[in-house]
């Protein structure tokens, strides 16, 4: 009796760490799929002048992709003196678009859409160091170029999400760490665009 009490037990204890294995394979996370951004405003890995407009961005997946129901955007330096600061922060993009035109903030601005532009590290709510009719574009100070990325997600949720910088000085504004935080596990495809703002033309 013993003997086939000691098989039921590890009969149990077998299939319980068979369960256990299968619940965590399935909460494992999907990479997300590869958009592809491309832009009519510049070439990736191109030095930009800064001051430029808002870029016009394209994207598609490279793959079929189920179940999207927005698209965020994130531009912020890579510049090591720059911490992350970003230029352009923008979510709600619908689902049904895939591309923006070059300066969208001012367009945005005059005529209204779904989407939602969150305060950047300069304090506005736009791209770069100027508001949408008074635009000015990014001007990174410090030594050297700035390095720039461009993140475009595609979500599975339309609700806005907290892209909120807490750090000390950037409090309110949109925040690179933030944002990558908030679209974690919501993630269904993503894409990066690099390029870099040259230092302004002295005059």
């Amino acid at each position: 009796m013993k003997k086939y009490i000691h098989i039921l037990l590890v009969v149990i204890l077998v299939m319980s760490s068979l369960s256990a294995g299968i619940t965590l394979a399935k909460k494992k996370t999907k990479k997300p799929a590869t958009l592809i951004i491309t832009s009519e405003t510049f070439h990736t890995g191109e030095k930009v002048q800064p001051n430029t407009p808002s870029p016009q961005l394209s994207w598609k997946s490279k793959t079929k992709v189920k179940g999207i129901r927005s698209y965020a955007l994130l531009i912020y330096d890579k510049h090591p003196e720059a911490e992350k600061w970003v230029y352009w922060c923008m979510q709600n993009i619908p689902a049904s678009k895939n591309s923006l035109p070059e300066n969208y903030v001012t367009i945005q601005f005059e005529k209204g859409g779904p989407e939602k532009t969150s305060p950047n590290t300069y304090g506005f709510v736009s791209f770069g160091g100027g508001p949408y009719i008074n635009y000015e574009g990014p001007h990174p100070g410090g030594d050297g170029d700035h390095p720039f990325e461009i993140l475009m997600v595609s979500l599975n949720t339309n609700k806005t999400l907290n892209f909120t910088d807490q750090s000390s000085g950037k409090a309110g504004s949109c925040g690179a760490d933030a944002f990558m935080k908030a679209v974690k596990g919501k993630t269904l495809a993503q894409g990066t665009f690099n390029g870099v703002f040259g230092k302004p033309v002295e005059e």
